[in-house]
């Protein structure tokens, strides 16, 4: 049988996943700084400023529409060079209806298929995007009242920006339509 580790706070964890005793659910949100685990990214950010002084500044910003809010995180996507996607839909919380977008980077590489036989594709040439542990930059946002209102939290602690890291951007689809488009009225050249 498995030692079962306590982190600092009492929560069980296992092969670096942390079990919450009260609902079982597991994440991935570990501090890189000494290796304790957290169920929630706001518990990890806590953590850094308690245990490590590493603020997480957030700024908040509110939009009256849904196109609105997707050219502004377009525009901080193209201007960090990180996406930002959901890892599910979105809930009911006290303030309205809640959804979270993670950086790209968090997470674990998908593996569908333990077996290497089984493969169906190759890997990319590029690598995995995911970092295997949770990043600190993520955007809250409360849709309520006609309003959506976001809390972005800026910085990204476990992973660097600029350049190597495009890569991994995925192209917000207006800046594929412009590709598209000037390619379109290039001349071909043999």
């Amino acid at each position: 049988m498995e030692e079962e580790i306590l982190c600092a706070q009492g929560w069980n964890t296992d092969i670096g996943k942390v079990r919450c005793k009260d609902d079982g659910r597991s994440t991935l949100v570990k501090c890189k700084e000494c290796n304790e685990a957290y169920p929630t990214l706001n518990n990890y950010r806590e953590h850094l400023l308690v245990q490590h002084h590493i603020e997480a500044h957030k700024t908040h910003h509110e939009f009256t529409s849904e196109k609105e809010f997707l050219a502004w995180k377009g525009s901080i996507e193209m201007d960090v060079g990180v996406n930002y996607t959901t890892h599910g839909g979105s809930w009911k919380s006290s303030e309205g209806k809640k959804q979270i977008f993670y950086c790209r980077r968090s997470g674990e590489k998908s593996t569908k298929t333990q077996d290497t036989s089984e493969k169906k594709h190759t890997d990319k040439s590029q690598g995995t995007c995911k970092l295997g542990l949770y990043c600190t930059s993520s955007m809250e946002v409360v849709k309520a009242d006609g309003w959506i209102r976001v809390t972005f939290y800026t910085d990204h602690h476990d992973h660097e920006l600029g350049f190597p890291n495009l890569i991994h951007m995925v192209l917000p689809k207006s800046e594929k339509d412009i590709i598209a488009e000037s390619s379109v009225s290039m001349p071909d050249r043999l």
